[in-house]
């Protein structure tokens, strides 16, 4: 059973869409007179904001990420949870190299990998190897390409 005052249901739909516009809770709270409890309990179903800022390394990261589709080098634990609250970031480890990369961009970070870390000739296996890693299947037109290039390089 409820205690307290009991507000209609205009002035609870007005609070809720004054934070659903953006205003801040205690704000609202103190011009409708509305004790910020009350507030709080009316629009916890509303998404919060983020409550951790992207900035520093964090951000550097990030703007690799999105300007290439991966980023090649470990990435610090606070910043992965951080990056993995609003992106769904794959990581994988091959050769004792470390490359996180963005859902869909699993070839592309599998080639610049395979240019940065092996400059010299490689064999079908450890492109298969590498392939694996990055959830790739072997036989895939760039296969034998990728091998005849690192080749002739």
């Amino acid at each position: 059973m409820p205690c307290g005052i009991s507000y209609p249901s205009e002035i609870r739909n007005r609070t809720v869409e004054r934070v659903k516009n953006g205003e801040c809770k205690l704000e609202v709270s103190l011009d409708t007179g509305i004790s910020y409890t009350t507030v709080r309990v009316w629009t916890r179903h509303l998404q919060s904001p983020m409550k951790q800022p992207v900035r520093g390394k964090t951000l550097d990261i990030l703007k690799e990420l999105v300007a290439k589709g991966y980023y090649m080098g470990e990435i610090p634990s606070s910043a992965k949870h951080l990056l993995k609250m609003y992106f769904p970031i794959k990581q994988t480890h091959a050769f004792g190299r470390c490359v996180a990369y963005l859902p869909g961009k699993e070839e592309l970070a599998m080639k610049a990998f395979m240019d940065k870390y092996k400059k010299k000739a490689v064999s079908f296996r450890e492109v298969g190897d590498i392939a694996r890693a990055f959830g790739l299947k072997k036989g895939r037109k760039w296969d034998l390409p990728l091998i005849e290039d690192k080749i002739r390089a």
